[in-house]
């Protein structure tokens, strides 16, 4: 059975067991996933995170994983961008609750044998305050690993009754200071949506099982903020910007859109391309850097925009 430490880092806490047991040999899918109470599916996510931390792992034959030649938890040595990566992953767990960050802190110093804030690089960004008072955590994450759907009441912004929908949670995504959790609908027909957890009044674990589309991946690919986590079909807006003097820089170095384009011109400014699925993916950028973006596609975006300034210049 999974072990009964705090459910918030209990992923974390399985990646640590497995890399132990890696260590000392070959092991096998199944039977890490009856060890643990968890799907098959929760077990090769927890390698593709392993992965990540810098641990090459290879599968001698199906459903087995061992280290790759040459690794183990004393000889692993990471390369400069699997730190970064480590880096980046410490600073999402903090919004992520205590126990995580805790317990993620305690796992970068093994890999690692440093301390987070010891490493030259360190990214700063927006963190939740309070993720403690984030409700239901434990039971999507639940609803997640083990394939359940969830029926919840759920208040729509500007909306004063809730609504009770029944969906499939797939992930929970953390973006720009709030939790959400990215969804299809329960009974398999719509597209993918998300809702944000502070908004939900009430939440069941239903016994009824799913099985998670499997270009789960394709939907957030190229999302970089949560109006963008749409799949690829749906990113059908084009957007042209002329970016001039500060502005520069930001778009030239900034994936703010994934798959986006730029071109630098003669006169020292730069040209953005990009697919967006809604306005709202771009707008926050472009008022960001006003008066040194100019919108020079769609006509209905420079419309939005302009619409936005002129009511905030009416206050």
């Amino acid at each position: 059975m999974a072990s009964k430490r705090g459910e918030g880092d209990r992923k974390h806490y399985r990646i640590g067991k497995i890399l132990n047991l890696l260590d000392s040999g070959p092991v096998r899918i199944n039977d890490l996933a009856l060890e643990f109470d968890v799907t098959t599916r929760s077990i090769e996510r927890d390698f593709e995170r392993i992965e990540l931390y810098g641990y090459e792992v290879e599968t001698p034959c199906k459903g087995v994983k061992q280290f790759a030649p040459g690794v183990s938890l004393k000889k692993s040595k990471l390369t400069a961008d699997q730190h970064s990566a480590l880096i980046m992953l410490h600073e999402m767990s903090k919004n992520l609750g205590a126990s995580v960050n805790k317990s993620f802190s305690s796992l970068f110093k093994h890999l690692t044998e440093s301390e987070p804030w010891e490493s030259n690089i360190l990214p700063l960004m927006p963190r939740l305050i309070k993720t403690e008072t984030i409700p239901y955590i434990k039971e999507i994450e639940e609803a997640i690993d083990y394939g359940r759907k969830l029926k919840m009441t759920y208040c729509s912004r500007g909306k004063t009754e809730a609504d009770i929908r029944v969906v499939c949670p797939l992930k929970i995504l953390i973006a720009d200071g709030f939790a959400y959790i990215l969804t299809v609908p329960g009974d398999g027909k719509g597209r993918a949506a998300t809702y944000r957890i502070d908004r939900i009044k009430s939440l069941e674990v239903l016994p009824d099982g799913f099985t998670a589309p499997a270009d789960v991946e394709k939907i957030i690919r190229k999302a970089r903020n949560i109006w963008g986590v749409m799949p690829e079909k749906h990113r059908r807006i084009q957007v042209r910007l002329k970016v001039e003097r500060w502005a520069v820089d930001y778009f030239r170095q900034q994936e703010i859109v994934g798959g986006q384009k730029t071109r630098d011109e003669k006169d020292g400014s730069l040209t953005f391309e990009a697919k967006v699925c809604e306005h709202r993916e771009i707008i926050p950028h472009i008022l960001r850097w006003i008066p040194n973006v100019t919108i020079l596609e769609p006509p209905e975006l420079k419309a939005e925009v302009r619409s936005l300034v002129e009511r905030y210049l009416k206050k």
